[in-house]
């Protein structure tokens, strides 16, 4: 998803077809994909503390992983409420 967002940012030229997913739809892939390395994260961390056979690097690429998918949520978020902020003041 964070690479489907990068391309199309990237690519300006392209305009958008019509079997293009649409805006809440690419919200709620990333969301679901956050979700999911979130799990994957504190299923590798409960491996490594019960004993079973994981790699304390493994268990980090994970977390960081994690954690850079989040970030990336947070400041689509972030652009999001200032977009509409500024919009708000528009029509004021």
């Amino acid at each position: 998803m964070a690479e489907e967002l990068a391309t199309r940012s990237a690519d300006k030229s392209n305009p958008i077809s019509a079997d293009a997913p649409s805006f809440g739809d690419m919200l709620t892939k990333l969301i679901e994909e956050v979700d999911d390395k979130q799990k994957i994260a504190d299923e590798s961390i409960k491996q490594l503390a019960t004993g079973e056979e994981t790699s304390i690097q493994d268990v980090v690429m994970k977390l960081e992983e994690a954690d850079m998918t989040f970030r990336l949520m947070k400041e689509i978020r972030d652009k999001l409420v200032a977009a509409y902020k500024e919009v708000m003041s528009m029509s004021s």
